[in-house]
């Protein structure tokens, strides 16, 4: 096994997938996304994620990408994949073929097909821990596993050396500041939080960094939240979480289903030449009008991507 890698901090986006069809990868896009996040000043990347579509994805996309991804990066950041499956051994495999590649971190959630007692999820991340080849970073988001990786059970998470930190996506403050207190055992520990709109919120409550799915199109606004909380810069700090707020508004609701944040980003994307739109079977893109309509809204937010722009 390798050893326990640095701390994760920062903005960490959890990378959209491109695609050129449903199964087949953009993969020029994909270098050009990477590059772009590279520039932005990310702090690392996760492949395969909720907004990557990664369970969504077949094997084959999913191994170029990740190849060609880590190729691409060549040590300029920490990589994070999502190693997740219902059968503990198809994630350990995934974890071998991640860390063969190159990758530096795995990122697990619960299985998911059916709700878990916490006795379940401990005894699944313990195991998983204890075989994977790379670090363990828990991701909590029962919005689509049914289960919540409960304090207690992070807390006895903590204890293991393998395990480093966890991306919260349950959207729920109350919980966050708990995990924050109960992280504070192991100051080795990572904190993250997924929601955009609360990324500023969860800096005031000791959070780490974010895994930001806006922060694939406009890294540096994400970025110069954490730079200007850091610098106790409060001021500019909510100046930019409020444009933030902007993009979940204007971007991530062309749609009724919450898959139309994804396509929200990669119609983004599209629009700025970086990837094409095309999603993973069983969503669709957006039509010519609501792709259209996205290039209106973005026109209309403060998004200029230079770091002399909005980001100072």
């Amino acid at each position: 096994m390798t050893a326990p890698s640095p701390c994760l901090r920062g903005i960490i986006p959890p990378l959209v997938t491109p695609l050129s069809a449903p199964d087949r990868l953009d993969e020029p896009g994909w270098e050009r996304l990477i590059e772009h996040l590279i520039a932005g000043g990310a702090n690392g990347l996760f492949f395969f994620g909720t907004t990557g579509e990664g369970p969504h994805l077949s094997r084959g996309v999913k191994g170029q990408a990740l190849e060609r991804g880590v190729e691409i990066v060549n040590r300029r950041l920490p990589v994070c994949v999502n190693i997740s499956s219902c059968c503990i051994e198809e994630s350990l495999e995934t974890a071998r073929i991640a860390a063969l590649a190159g990758a530096d971190y795995a990122v697990a959630v619960p299985p998911f097909f059916m709700p878990l007692a916490q006795e379940q999820v401990l005894t699944h991340f313990r195991h998983l821990a204890d075989e994977s080849v790379l670090p363990v970073l828990l991701y909590n988001i029962p919005s689509c596993t049914k289960t919540v990786i409960g304090l207690e059970t992070v807390a006895a998470l903590t204890v293991h050396e393998r395990i480093v930190g966890i991306k919260d996506s349950s959207g729920d403050l109350a919980y966050f500041s708990k995990l924050v207190e109960t992280a504070r055992a192991r100051p080795d520990w990572t904190v993250l939080v997924g929601s955009d709109d609360l990324l500023l919120d969860a800096l005031r409550l000791g959070a780490h960094g974010g895994v930001n799915g806006g922060a694939n199109a406009w890294p540096h606004l994400y970025v110069g939240v954490c730079r200007a909380f850091a610098e106790g810069n409060l001021a500019r700090a909510e100046e930019l979480q409020a444009v933030i707020r902007q993009v979940g508004e204007q971007i991530y609701r062309v749609g009724p289903w919450p898959s139309s944040i994804i396509l929200g980003l990669k119609s983004a994307l599209a629009e700025m030449g970086i990837c094409e739109n095309e999603v993973a079977l069983p969503f669709t893109r957006h039509t010519a009008e609501e792709a259209a309509l996205i290039a209106r809204r973005m026109a209309a937010l403060p998004l200029e991507q230079s770091p002399a722009g909005i980001w100072g």
